[in-house]
């Protein structure tokens, strides 16, 4: 698994390239996960280019039972797979 230096945010396709998936899938799922579980930020335009992840949540935390600093990586690929399939 990849870290994440703490306090970095990643667009949407760095996280697409993290995960090995098409970054507009990955916006959707961001989308989806946004706000239980994902801080995103649109910048000027809306869409894989100009979206950021800035973290993760609490509840996102919990959800994969723990606070370490590798958390952010299990909760993108793991709700990002989540989401591509419904």
């Amino acid at each position: 698994m990849t870290s994440i230096p703490k306090g970095v945010m990643l667009t949407c396709e760095q996280v697409a390239k993290l995960a090995g998936l098409d970054p507009a899938d990955v916006y959707r799922a961001l989308k989806t996960l946004q706000p239980t579980y994902v801080r995103l930020v649109e910048g000027l335009g809306h869409g894989p280019i100009a979206s950021s992840v800035r973290g993760v949540t609490d509840d996102a935390r919990r959800a994969v039972g723990g606070f370490a600093r590798d958390v952010a990586v299990g909760v993108l690929s793991g709700g990002i797979t989540q989401n591509i399939g419904e």
